[in-house]
């Protein structure tokens, strides 16, 4: 199944995603208590959010690619949308459906529609929707996540009008009806008639600690005046077997992203809080090593490049919020297509993320010099000769390398030597890999550190990733 790479302006996506059949929903028994609102309550910590890096194809498309293409055009025009400004990537799907960019607006005043009365009568649905939740799991960015989708037939926004001014309201509170989070407000546009055969999807997620919750959900059409209500009671339990149970510990009971792109995947979310001591007895020095430039095999599959780029920002996140008794974190990120270092951050108690979405960003053009090219089949030498360099940079303080990266193929006849582990060097070296799908079994990177004897983690999911943070940790307080 091929990719194709969309091209939209505003902030929603004409998306193709493999289709999911709707469950049947069930109506709660009981009729969760209306929500009231609770005094006022400090700001929460900020979330920085960011784009993320474009992912691009090869300059040559083959006529069915250009043909899909067009016709995407065709219908984002259908939209009222201008397809110039921008570029989101999505996935060939049966289901079309139309997903904004979930940012919060917060300019549109609660105040000024009847949202307690509403929340105090039945659910109600003016404009027909269907709500689906997905149950609690581990997300990527090591919190506890419970994912949703309104979905609304185009159809049946038509009945109504060609034109809306659509308001998404979500909210979160307890079991006594008691709000735990300011709500978060969406708003969307529709200027034209929509193709019927689309859905409109209003798709995010809620961060929460383990716990009973009542998640309130309202649509608001300010032209049309009609309105939607729903309630959905959730339960958040503690998981099994947690390698961290009090990671959640310094976190809010809940959090709303405030800018989000569940379906999209173009928007990075950074979030601090997480509670990782490491009670390590002696001086460490740990630099994290993360390969930015999206393995070379897979350069024109947006899809890959899109997890690469989001599995690397969420590793690097989490690892940086370790909490050593001795020492520090520092941070080298890699281009090694480009045979450069455009990120070097040392002393990581407070990352600079715009600096890491810009070296991201540069990582992932297509933009290669022709000195490049003449200098690919270095590229294996160059990263051996970076960790090499870093190995060696100090021995005042035990090291500790943790490569992030995805399985990369460097072109038949790199210089593929091995590294060459000094008899003397203080050091440890962990490998975090991500395993993007069932073809990706080669990884260049794997032989170059082989003789360094580095444990490797393969990471396909969130809970990957916290069982090889807890085996780091564990090896770490061991040292």
């Amino acid at each position: 199944m091929k990719t194709i790479v969309l091209l939209i302006v505003l902030s929603a996506t004409f998306m193709y995603e493999p289709y999911l059949e709707a469950q049947q929903e069930q109506q709660p028994q009981e009729q969760p208590a209306p929500p009231q609102q609770p005094p006022p309550q400090p700001p929460p910590e900020p979330q920085v959010t960011g784009r993320a890096p474009e992912p691009s194809l090869p300059d040559i498309f083959d006529r069915e690619r250009a043909e899909r293409a067009r016709d995407i055009e065709r219908m984002l025009d259908a939209f009222g949308l201008d397809s110039t400004d921008s570029r989101r990537t999505s996935r060939q799907i049966s289901q079309p459906h139309f997903a904004p960019v979930m940012k919060h607006d917060s300019e549109f005043a609660l105040q000024s529609i009847p949202l307690m009365e509403w929340l105090r009568a039945k659910d109600v649905a003016e404009l027909p929707w269907k709500i689906e939740i997905k149950d609690p799991a581990l997300g990527i960015y090591q919190r506890l996540e419970v994912a949703y989708t309104a979905k609304i037939q185009a159809r049946q926004l038509n009945r109504l009008g060609t034109t809306h001014e659509l308001f998404f309201v979500i909210g979160v509170s307890n079991i006594e009806g008691e709000w735990l989070v300011e709500p978060k407000v969406v708003r969307q546009s529709v200027k034209t008639a929509l193709p019927n055969g689309v859905e409109l999807w209003f798709s995010d997620w809620v961060f929460a600690k383990p716990g009973n919750y009542v998640l309130w959900f309202a649509l608001y059409d300010s032209l049309t005046g009609k309105h939607n209500v729903a309630q959905r009671r959730v339960q958040v339990p503690q998981p099994e077997h947690d390698a961290f149970p009090n990671a959640s510990d310094r976190l809010p009971q809940v959090e709303l992203p405030h800018l989000s792109d569940r379906e999209g995947g173009t928007i990075f979310g950074f979030y601090t809080g997480l509670t990782l001591p490491v009670r390590n007895k002696q001086e460490l020095r740990v630099e994290l090593m993360p390969i930015l430039s999206p393995p070379e095999q897979w350069a024109g599959e947006v899809s890959v490049v899109r997890d690469h780029n989001e599995q690397t920002a969420a590793a690097v996140n989490t690892l940086s919020q370790m909490q050593l008794t001795h020492g520090s974190i520092s941070m080298t990120g890699l281009d090694v297509v480009r045979h450069a270092v455009p990120l070097q951050q040392k002393g990581l108690s407070q990352i600079d993320w715009r600096g890491f979405l810009d070296a991201l960003q540069g990582s992932n053009s297509s933009t290669i010099t022709a000195e490049t090219l003449q200098q690919s089949k270095s590229s294996g030498a160059f990263f051996r000769n970076s960790v090499h360099e870093n190995l060696n940079d100090s021995q005042e303080a035990f090291r500790v390398l943790i490569v992030i990266s995805s399985p990369i193929v460097f072109q038949h006849g790199s210089d593929l030597q091995p590294l060459k582990p000094q008899a003397d060097c203080r050091c440890r070296i962990y490998h975090l890999r991500f395993r993007h799908n069932a073809k990706d079994v080669f990884d260049d990177i794997e032989k170059l550190l082989k003789p360094l004897h580095p444990k490797t983690f393969n990471v396909i999911t969130a809970s990957d990733m916290r069982k090889a943070l807890a085996e780091i940790i564990h090896d770490l307080e061991q040292l």
